[in-house]
């Protein structure tokens, strides 16, 4: 029985949470509705809309939901909803204002004339309560962003009405156009940049790519493999799978491979980086620590080969002898006397001079 009755308590209280979670999603897709009826289904132009949008997403509204909303908003069926503002006052005289949406202008005004009697006050006349407010845009930042008067003389110089500070932060105050029209245009910028990170991103991506492929079939001698953009529609928020088919295996996910593999497919993709976007020097640490002789070989070949198509100087710490006999010079560390340590370098291409003329 304290089983089934924990089982009880479970389901009692997850049937509560989704009974509230349900309440919300609703509350919220009746707002997006309304938004999208009276101000159209593009966010980027209806202000409202796209507030209605980022409330739901901050409450893991799915994005089908939120669709679904915006959709029925453009259906031309349904309610007409009206906004209204009623006014009143509070016990003690506390002025309020109340902004609502509502399809029945005449249930809307007997609920909430009943709300203000409940609570022991009344609705005043249009106007009695508004008269004594003005509507501003508030912009809030930290109060490390800067002393009390660095930040007022940027803000007067910016065209701010007022500015407030405390050790908490400070408050910047402006007129409401002003700041919706500050918004939408830091909105509009932010949305060409996301455009022109789309696109170069996948400019990108198809030249890592290309170079990934080609340094894949080299590096293993035979093969093939490529990258795939996955998870999501856009870009900017999508993951990333490399697939790789080494010579005699099927196409599979690069964590089924063997640990030699999975080196090769990395140093592939690193390489396919940098090719991409060349840098003067590139210090490469122990990356053959994990290869047999064969594929350390076709490694150095394929610096050696980097190294005349690209200005770029590589320097390659390692253990392994291959690895060291392929480079143009070495360096070390040794110790001739005991706790004396001393740098050491060698040019093997001189030192090879130096045995031929022997």
């Amino acid at each position: 029985m304290a089983g089934h009755s924990k089982w009880a308590n479970i389901q009692h209280r997850k049937g509560a949470q989704d009974k509230k979670r349900a309440a919300l999603f609703a509350r919220l897709s009746k707002e997006i509705t309304i938004a999208s009826k009276l101000g159209g289904p593009d966010p980027d132009a209806n202000p409202r809309l796209r507030l209605a949008i980022n409330n739901a997403r901050g409450q893991s509204m799915p994005k089908d939901n939120i669709k679904r909303a915006v959709d029925k908003g453009q259906g031309g069926a349904g309610e007409e909803y009206f906004d209204i503002r009623y006014e009143g006052f509070g016990p003690g005289g506390v002025g309020i204002i109340v902004e609502a949406s509502t399809d029945n202008k005449n249930r809307a005004a007997s609920e909430i004339r009943a709300a203000f009697s409940k609570n022991g006050g009344n609705l005043g006349e249009t106007g009695s309560v508004s008269f004594g407010f003005e509507q501003v845009g508030e912009i809030e930042y930290p109060a490390e962003a800067g002393d009390e008067m660095e930040v007022m003389e940027a803000a007067i110089d910016a065209g701010a009405t007022d500015v407030e500070s405390d050790e908490e932060g400070h408050w910047i105050y402006t007129e409401r156009e002003d700041l919706i029209k500050a918004i939408d245009k830091l909105r509009r910028g932010i949305s060409e940049l996301n455009r022109e990170g789309r696109q170069r991103l996948l400019q990108s991506f198809e030249e890592v790519n290309e170079h990934f492929q080609d340094l894949f079939t080299k590096l293993f001698g035979g093969g093939h493999a490529h990258l795939e953009l996955t998870e999501a529609d856009d870009p900017l928020d999508a993951g990333l799978e490399i697939m790789a088919s080494p010579p005699g295996k099927k196409l599979q996910n690069l964590t089924l491979l063997s640990g030699g593999e999975q080196a090769l497919t990395a140093l592939s993709l690193l390489f396919a980086v940098f090719l991409t976007n060349p840098a003067p020097i590139c210090v490469l640490d122990e990356v053959d620590a994990p290869l047999d002789d064969a594929n350390v070989d076709r490694f150095c070949s394929m610096l050696e080969e980097m190294s005349k198509q690209e200005s770029t100087r590589f320097l390659i710490i390692t253990h392994h002898r291959m690895t060291m006999a392929r480079m143009d010079r070495l360096y070390g560390v040794t110790m001739s006397e005991r706790g004396v340590s001393q740098l050491v370098s060698v040019d093997l291409q001189q030192a090879e001079e130096i045995r031929e003329s022997a």
